[in-house]
């Protein structure tokens, strides 16, 4: 995982603190690096091409937000995330603001 600071990638004591203060103060819990298999193991003559040939694939830390997003907050993201470059398949629905969001694809 890395923090990118004003003056480039901060050190590794920097970014300790600042993943343990942003898990403490956000409700963000830390999902670690790990490594998996991907892919059809079951039928090669099934699915995608992208599920063959069965191989390992590494995802980098990161951190989760551990609380459901209500269509309400999910329009102030969707609304950054528009005005910053950033495209959507699906701007999402809610039946109401407080409902979940629903449909969100990125």
């Amino acid at each position: 995982m890395w923090a990118f600071g004003v003056f480039g990638f901060v050190g590794f004591a920097a970014r300790r603190a600042w993943r343990q203060s942003l898990a403490a103060n956000s409700g963000m819990v830390p999902i670690r690096a790990d490594s998996f298999s991907m892919g059809n193991c079951m039928d090669p003559g099934e699915g995608n091409t992208h599920e063959l040939p069965l191989h390992n694939l590494y995802v980098s830390g990161f951190y989760l937000d551990s609380h459901l997003m209500s269509y309400s907050l999910w329009t102030d993201v969707y609304q950054w995330g528009t005005n910053h470059s950033y495209s959507f398949e699906h701007a999402g629905s809610g039946e109401a603001a407080s409902h979940l969001v629903q449909t969100a694809i990125w």
